[in-house]
């Protein structure tokens, strides 16, 4: 899905701030379907398309793998 939101901001610091907040807010109003894709990309660009930033997010569902070896090991 595309969304073009057009929004401005001072500097790349700030613009960084914002992507993470709005992706925040997408994420939330979209939780009953992220498992459906598990993927979700937002990618910032500056005024002529050219690429600045993106944040990607990837569910992976995985209920047998250990995160961590247990301790002692």
């Amino acid at each position: 899905m595309q969304d073009d939101v057009a929004m401005d901001y001072p500097s790349i610091e700030r613009a960084k701030g914002e992507a993470v907040a709005y992706a925040g807010r997408l994420l939330c109003d979209a939780v009953e379907h992220f498992w459906d894709y598990a993927d979700f990309e937002l990618i910032v660009t500056d005024e002529k398309g050219l690429i600045l930033l993106t944040v990607r997010i990837t569910g992976t569902v995985a209920p047998a793998l250990r995160a961590r070896p247990p301790q002692g090991m």
